[in-house]
């Protein structure tokens, strides 16, 4: 499934949360997420929004949040497939996954 999270972290995690409960989709690729705090390969901001806050818990997710308004791209992976978070996949603000 791909979905633009326009404003994840402004409060609407429950159409996302909707949407993956109706669909049960196995990967999400979400874009505009507006998360914040949360980089590959660095430990997270003290003002972080974790992904469990926005995220139902049977979904991993592998986040690239940005500093400017309406971006930040996120990979949400089902519980039931194996994913690793790897650093090294992220390059030029993108992210590669091997799944």
């Amino acid at each position: 499934m791909n979905a633009n999270c326009r404003s994840l972290g402004g409060g609407k995690s429950s159409e996302l949360q909707a949407a993956l409960q109706y669909i049960k989709p196995d990967i999400v690729f979400g874009t505009e997420s507006l998360l914040k705090g949360i980089k590959p390969g660095k430990p997270p901001s003290s003002d972080a929004i974790q992904s469990s806050e926005v995220l139902p818990s049977h979904y991993k997710s592998f986040r690239n949040d940005r500093d400017t308004l309406g971006v930040g791209i996120l990979l949400i992976v089902h519980e039931d497939l194996i994913a690793e978070d790897k650093a090294e996949f992220v390059k030029n603000w993108e992210v590669e996954c091997n799944i």
